[in-house]
C-alpha cells in the first residue's frame, strides 16, 4: 500500500500488526498464540492485515460462522481409510 499510495505511514503497519494480534489474543483469551511468532513472522503481518480488513468491512462474523460450519461438516463426515 505504501507503494501504491505513496504514503509511508502504511510501513507503520509491519511492526504493529504482530503486537496489536497478540494482543487481541490477549484480550479474547486465546492462549494459543506465541509472543515471540507474533512479533517476528511475515505471515502474521499479512494474517492480522486480512483479519483487520475484513472487521472493518463487516465480514468478519459470517467467516467465523462459515469456518464453524465447514468444521461441524469435517467432523460429522466419516474418517478417511
Amino acid at each position: 500500500m505504501a507503494l501504491i499510495t505513496w504514503n509511508p505511514w502504511w510501513l507503520l503497519g509491519v511492526p504493529i500488526s504482530g503486537p496489536l494480534g497478540a494482543a487481541g489474543h490477549h484480550i479474547f483469551r486465546d492462549g494459543g498464540i506465541s509472543l515471540r511468532e507474533s512479533t517476528s513472522s511475515p505471515e502474521v503481518v499479512w494474517f492480522v492485515s486480512r483479519m483487520l480488513w475484513r472487521i472493518l468491512r463487516g465480514t468478519y462474523p459470517s467467516d467465523i460462522a462459515r469456518a464453524r460450519e465447514r468444521l461441524e461438516a469435517l467432523r460429522a463426515a466419516p474418517p478417511a481409510t
